[in-house]
């Protein structure tokens, strides 16, 4: 049913765990009400649940805080090759990745989060976490673009996704007022 992440989430918070959350549609809108510390929609996604377009940056992180007040502690809205905001009640972040040959996007949301989730982890400053989440979200699009790496390759690189393309492949963030 629509509502089993909004139930979830609510069991979980209640037991006292924090739940990152990366749906849509239906299931999207029942969990907003659940209050998931971190939500991760994107803009298509999140605009389907609000029933307006969101055509401005303003319109955006203004979308993001209005989440933000209904008690959700961070909202990072993936937008594609512009990159990713990431909105918490300390500030917002604009990460901008680099231009990449992209033959899928399949799972690059899921390692955005999974990028965001490491970084909070490791006690990075908010800059940087944006910055790891961004270049984690690139790594599924950019792999798929080469030819599968030896093992050799990946060695010392799977710490941080950011050495997977060099210094080339670094997104930038900046705050955002």
């Amino acid at each position: 049913p629509a509502t089993q992440y909004a139930d979830l989430v609510r069991l979980l918070r209640g037991r006292g765990i924090r739940v990152a959350l990366d749906t849509s549609g239906e299931p999207l809108r029942a969990a907003l009400s659940a209050r998931p510390s971190l939500l991760k929609p994107n803009r298509h996604e999140l605009e389907q649940v609000l029933g307006h377009p969101l055509g401005s940056s303003a319109a955006v992180l203004e979308a993001a805080r209005r989440l933000l007040d209904q008690g959700i502690a961070e909202v990072i809205l993936s937008d594609g090759e512009s990159g990713a905001w990431f909105v918490t009640p300390e500030g917002a972040l604009h990460a901008r990745p680099p231009r990449i040959d992209v033959r899928s996007t399949v799972g690059a949301g899921d390692a955005l989060v999974a990028g965001a989730l490491s970084a909070h982890l490791r006690g990075l400053p908010p800059a940087e976490r944006a910055r790891f989440a961004t270049a984690s979200s690139l790594v599924d699009p950019m792999l798929l673009d080469f030819e599968l790496r030896p093992d050799s390759w990946l060695r010392g690189r799977a710490d941080d996704p950011r050495s997977l393309a060099g210094d080339a492949a670094v997104p930038t963030a900046q705050f955002v007022l």
